[in-house]
């Protein structure tokens, strides 16, 4: 046997070791960076929906004291002591002190995660349950608060004079309705942040 081999032998042995171990190093580096990116990912939504449940809680909070507003005034219709006639919003405004003030409520970095994959090694039910609440947020309340706003405050018709009676019937409605899908949000939320909360390392 030549001497050399022994030698030989060892150096592809240690090269084959060498390629395996940066593959391992490799891959290892790579799992780390992704947990890194999907609890960052995490502290970020949870930052967002700790914001936007403060904020829809303020306004469910308003949107309850003005809901009945409109009742009010169409009974004051009924009565006599106001103007069948008039302009729907001269009318309701002075009832709603803040306006209509929807909340504000935004869906970055839960949107930015999905786009990037930080959130696909975690856990599917969770995050399931993330999505269905943002979903909610978007086809329900906000969905609600816009047809509120185009209905009753951007169009032409509520600043010209009309029988407001219907009208003042349709808004409570609607005020009901919106109060309702927040307080409903507001219960999804009090469900699901406590849960993604628990995640971050």
């Amino acid at each position: 046997m030549p001497s050399w081999l022994p030698r030989a032998a060892l150096e592809a042995v240690l090269i084959v070791f060498a390629v395996v171990l940066g593959f391992i190093v490799n891959e290892w580096r790579e799992a780390r960076h992704e947990d890194q990116a999907a609890q960052l990912a995490l502290e970020r939504i949870v930052e967002e929906l700790d914001t936007n449940l403060q904020a829809l809680e303020q306004a469910a909070e308003y949107h309850a004291t003005i809901a009945e507003a409109p009742g009010e005034l169409e009974e004051q219709v009924r009565s006599g002591d106001l103007p069948s006639r008039g302009g729907l919003l001269e009318t309701v405004m002075p009832s709603l002190p803040q306006g209509i003030s929807p909340p504000i409520l935004s869906d970055v970095a839960w949107t930015y995660a999905g786009q990037t994959g930080a959130l696909d090694q975690l856990d599917f039910d969770l995050m399931a349950d993330v999505a269905r609440l943002y979903s909610v947020q978007e086809l329900g309340t906000a969905t609600t608060w816009q047809m509120i706003a185009e209905t009753f405050f951007f169009n032409e018709e509520s600043f010209e004079e009309h029988d407001i009676t219907g009208k003042l019937s349709f808004m409570r409605l609607a005020f009901v309705e919106l109060v309702a899908q927040e307080r409903s949000l507001i219960a999804n939320y009090q469900s699901v942040l406590p849960r993604v909360r628990d995640r971050i390392a």
